[in-house]
C-alpha cells in the first residue's frame, strides 16, 4: 500500500471545493414545475380529498418560493394554469410522480421533522450531492491518486450533467448517489448483495433506473470472469423488473403510451384520456430530441466515454462497466426518445471516473495501490 505526500492537503482542498459547491447547490437553487407535484404526491400520503391537496401544496410553495418563481409554477404555461386552477387535474398529475414512493415518503419524513416541502428538497439534493462527491473521490483516488482525485473529482461535479441534479427539488441528485454507490459496492469491492439492494433501492427513486441496473447485475450474471455468484446475480435482475412493474401497479402509474404523448406535449388530464402516440408521434419525438439535444450537456459524456476506452490504461472490467452505462443509456433514449441531463447522472459520473482512470492513472500502479 502506497500513501501519497501531501494526502492532508489535498484533501483539504478537495473538501473545501466540495463544500462550496454543496453550498452553491443549496443557495441557488433552480425551481422546476416537479416540485409542485412532489410536493402534491407527499401530501397526498396523509390526504385523499384533491381540493385539500391542491391548496396545501401551492399554499405550501406560496410560503417557500420567491414570488417571481411562484407566479412561474402557478401560471407560467396554459397546462401551469389548468392544474393550478382544477384540483381534478392536478390529482392526476401526481400519478407520474407517485412511482419515486421513496423519495416522496423522505419529503413526508421531513415536513414532520419541521421543514418545509421545498427546503427539504433542497437539502436532499444539496445532501446527496455532497455524498456523491465523496463517493467519487474514493473511487477514483484508487487509481488515479489524492491530488488528482481532489482536483478531477470537483471538476467532474460542477458539469451541468451532475451539478443541475444539486440545484433541483427532484430524487434526481438522489438516485444518482445511490446508484452510483450501489454499482461501486458491486463493481470495485465485489459485494454482490450490498450493491444490488442499492440498486434496487434506487428503482424506488427512479424506476427508470431499471435499465441501467438490469443490464449491470445481467452482465454479472453472464460474465464468467466475475468472481460474484451468478445465479444470484441473475434472480436479482430478474427482481429489478419485478419491483418497477410492482411500483407501477401499486401506485397506478400511467402506461408507455401516455408517458410518451406528455413529454412530447403536457396532458391536463392523462387519466380521463385514450392515449394516441403513434409511430409517427415517436419519429416526431426523436427529431425533436435531436433538434433539442444541443440543450444538453450529457452529450459530450459518450465522447469522453470513447476517449476512456481508447485508453490502454483502462481495465477490461472498466471496459466493460462504461459500454453498459452507454448501451443502457442507449436503451434509455430508445424507450423514452427526450434527452435530459438528470436522467443520465448516474451514469455521467461513472463516465467520468472511467475517464480520469483512464487518462490519470499512472500504467504501474493498480487499483490497490492508494487508499
Amino acid at each position: 500500500m502506497v500513501v501519497e505526500s501531501g494526502t492532508t492537503a489535498s484533501r483539504l482542498i478537495f473538501s473545501t471545493l466540495l463544500i462550496a459547491l454543496t453550498l452553491l447547490a443549496y443557495f441557488v437553487p433552480y425551481y422546476d414545475w416537479d416540485l409542485v407535484a412532489y410536493t402534491g404526491a407527499a401530501i397526498a400520503l396523509r390526504e385523499r380529498d384533491v381540493k385539500t391537496i391542491q391548496s396545501e401544496a401551492y399554499a405550501a410553495l406560496r410560503r417557500e418560493l420567491p414570488e417571481d418563481d411562484y407566479q412561474e409554477i402557478v401560471s407560467g404555461s396554459a397546462f401551469r394554469r389548468d392544474v393550478a386552477g382544477n384540483p381534478d387535474h392536478f390529482s392526476q398529475q401526481l400519478r407520474f410522480y407517485q412511482i419515486r414512493p421513496l423519495y416522496i415518503r423522505l419529503l413526508a419524513f421531513f415536513r414532520t421533522a419541521g421543514l418545509g416541502y421545498v427546503q427539504a428538497t433542497r437539502l436532499l439534493s444539496a445532501l446527496a450531492f455532497l455524498l456523491l462527491g465523496l463517493v467519487l473521490l474514493r473511487w477514483a483516488r484508487r487509481y488515479i491518486g489524492e491530488w488528482r482525485a481532489a482536483i478531477g473529482v470537483p471538476l467532474l461535479l460542477i458539469t451541468p450533467a451532475i451539478f443541475t441534479g444539486a440545484r433541483t427539488g427532484s430524487p434526481d441528485a438522489l438516485s444518482a448517489l445511490v446508484v452510483t454507490l450501489g454499482t461501486y459496492w458491486l463493481f470495485e469491492r465485489k459485494r454482490l448483495l450490498l450493491g444490488a439492494s442499492l440498486l434496487l433501492i434506487s428503482l424506488f427513486l427512479r424506476s427508470d433506473n431499471v435499465i441501467f441496473v438490469f443490464f449491470l447485475l445481467a452482465w454479472m450474471a453472464l460474465a464468467k470472469n466475475r468472481p460474484l455468484r451468478p445465479m444470484l446475480a441473475g434472480v436479482l435482475a430478474v427482481l429489478s423488473l419485478a419491483i418497477v412493474v410492482a411500483i407501477n401497479r401499486v401506485e397506478h402509474g400511467y402506461g408507455w403510451q401516455v408517458l410518451m404523448q406528455n413529454t412530447s406535449s403536457p396532458i391536463v388530464n392523462p387519466a380521463e384520456v385514450t392515449p394516441t402516440f403513434t409511430a409517427a408521434d415517436y419519429l416526431s419525438a426523436v427529431h425533436e430530441m435531436v433538434d433539442e439535444g444541443r440543450e444538453s450537456s450529457v452529450l459530450v459524456f459518450p465522447f469522453l466515454a470513447a476517449l476512456a476506452l481508447l485508453s490502454h490504461r483502462l481495465t477490461r472490467e472498466w471496459r466493460q462497466l462504461v459500454v453498459i452505462v452507454l448501451l443502457s443509456s442507449a436503451a434509455h433514449i430508445v424507450l423514452f426518445p427526450h434527452i435530459e441531463d438528470r436522467y443520465f447522472v448516474a451514469g455521467s459520473a461513472i463516465i467520468g471516473v472511467a475517464v480520469l482512470t483512464g487518462l490519470l492513472s499512472p500504467p504501474d500502479v493498480s487499483r490497490d495501490a492508494v487508499v
